[in-house]
């Protein structure tokens, strides 16, 4: 079953753009991983130390195999960058609808 991995983080103040460049880095190595489907990265236009980080899995024993492979040096510039500590959960869709015309 696929499996969604949310993230929401806020950077340090001034480091928002420091955060935004590891994230990028960080997405380019996680969505080389086998069984990542999409990744997605958002900035809150209002509060713009705050970001939204959402992987979309094959399946959970793909994400945690992942993390494994990457090891914590991938997320050192990440954690680095943030004020507080981020939060995590793991989702499981229930619907999607796309526009029709």
């Amino acid at each position: 079953m696929a499996i969604i991995r949310h993230y929401q983080m806020t950077a340090i103040s001034g480091r928002e753009d420091d955060l935004k460049s590891a994230l990028v880095l960080l997405a380019q190595k996680v969505s080389a991983m086998d069984g990542c489907v999409e990744l997605q990265i958002f900035q809150d236009p209002k509060a713009t130390e705050t970001f939204i980080f959402i992987e979309r899995w094959r399946s959970l024993a793909d994400h945690e195999a992942s993390g494994k492979v990457l090891g914590r040096e991938a997320f050192s510039n990440v954690m680095a960058a943030l004020s507080t500590p981020l939060l995590a959960r793991y989702l499981e869709p229930v619907c999607q609808v796309h526009p029709v015309g």
